[in-house]
């Protein structure tokens, strides 16, 4: 996926994003980071297809993009995991039988299939970023969206998440995730990018950000990483 040369505002008096480049490989772990207001989500939306650009071009198959958003009750609609699972399947004119294992096989991915049958307003946050994961998977995405995947869960759980994200890039699905937890997803990507302004401040190799925070981020309203026994760098 590419974008080349976007513009992007809500009206012509309030630019969000401006001169956007940027090209997504397969695999890659990108992660957006930037201030509040930065243009992170607008970001998303412009990969999804949710918006469009004011100017410029988005180049990929759209059809191909999921997301995942940052609560996952605004994303779980069904009463049951499996059932909600199997929604996006059901849409694409699967039949019941194919659409129950193949969201079943999608919540044994994540770690949940155990959960299938249960109310969903029962799980914890973490089975429901899950289950709202495997949603979001079962119909194979090349690129995988992620909207603040770590909010709410404590430290264990963003590593479980994040051992399951590694495992799906090393699979070929480009993961891009919107965050402000710097601690735990910047030692997770492979590659960071920082929007201040409306505009991308810089594009780095995670490693490279992190050991030149100070010099690519100054005046952005970052705040600088802690350091974590262990990186996936």
């Amino acid at each position: 996926m590419r974008l080349q040369e976007v513009h992007f505002s809500y009206s012509p008096q309030a630019p969000v994003l401006r001169e956007i480049n940027l090209s997504i490989a397969p695999g890659e772990r990108l992660i957006l980071l930037g201030a509040n207001g930065a243009g992170k989500s607008t970001l998303l939306s412009l990969l999804n297809g949710l918006l469009q650009p004011t100017a410029g071009s988005v180049h990929g198959d759209q059809r191909r993009v999921s997301t995942v958003l940052q609560d996952p009750d605004d994303q779980l609609f069904a009463d049951t995991p499996l059932r909600d699972v199997a929604l996006g399947l059901l849409e694409q004119g699967f039949d019941d039988t194919t659409a129950a294992h193949t969201a079943r096989a999608a919540l044994a991915q994540m770690g949940v299939e155990h959960l299938a049958a249960r109310p969903i307003f029962s799980l914890s946050l973490g089975e429901k970023k899950r289950v709202a994961l495997a949603g979001a998977l079962v119909v194979r995405p090349e690129v995988l969206l992620l909207d603040e995947p770590t909010a709410g869960l404590d430290w264990p759980g963003t590593e479980a998440l994040l051992d399951t994200l590694q495992s799906l890039s090393a699979e070929g699905t480009a993961i891009v995730a919107a965050t402000h937890d710097t601690e735990a997803l910047l030692g997770w990507a492979s590659r960071g990018l920082v929007l201040a302004g409306g505009r991308i401040r810089c594009d780095l190799p995670a490693r490279t950000l992190w050991a030149e925070w100070s010099r690519h981020t100054a005046g952005c309203g970052l705040r600088a990483p802690a350091l974590r026994e262990e990186s996936r760098c």
